[in-house]
């Protein structure tokens, strides 16, 4: 179907503007696949799929999963404050890749304990290291998540990063790709 869910956490929720709610976050959305064609988005919430609740991401794996291929389910799906629907078609995913190095210390804000290095195929900061216990690591990044954008500004490198944490931030919408999969991550540094 070309759609990447995760499980919708309350910091994700307010986030996005959503209710927190059962539900699965829409990460990624493979462009040209039956769901971008659909209209789905990232940061959209899957709230049903053909009439069934969702829990999580493991839901929508599992219930997609059950439908036979070229079938049209319905997704019940909440943007921002908007409840629409989708009917994206059942077909094969294709799958993606990850990525890999000078490193920098993040000393403050959300990403502060975080050592970052720029992404080898230039797409973006790599995370190398994330301190136990930091905001970051509370927050669920890892090493090896490849951040693409923060508060949805682009990132393409680690001088892009900074220069957009340089903004006093106590709280950030960390884009990231992991095992080839678009995730968020909030982090806020009050939560700590």
């Amino acid at each position: 179907m070309g759609l990447v869910t995760q499980d919708l956490t309350p910091g994700l929720a307010k986030a996005f503007g959503v209710d927190e709610g059962p539900g699965a976050l829409v990460s990624e959305v493979r462009p040209g696949s039956p769901a971008a064609n659909a209209g789905i988005q990232p940061g959209d919430v899957v709230r049903m799929v053909d009439g069934r609740t969702v829990r999580g991401a493991s839901d929508v794996r599992r219930l997609v999963g059950s439908l036979p291929l070229e079938s049209k389910p319905s997704f019940q799906i909440d943007r921002a404050s908007r409840r629409i629907e989708a009917f994206p078609e059942v077909s094969a995913a294709p799958v993606a890749e990850p990525a890999a190095p000078r490193t920098i210390h993040i000393s403050r804000g959300p990403l502060a304990d975080v050592e970052m290095a720029n992404s080898p195929d230039g797409l973006g900061a790599r995370v190398v290291v994330v301190a136990e216990g930091s905001v970051a690591a509370q927050a669920g990044l890892q090493p090896d998540d490849v951040i693409v954008a923060l508060d949805q500004q682009p990132v393409t490198d680690v001088g892009q990063l900074l220069a957009i944490l340089l903004k006093e931030h106590a709280r950030a919408l960390v884009t990231v790709v992991r095992n080839g999969h678009r995730l968020f991550v909030a982090a806020d540094v009050q939560t700590q």
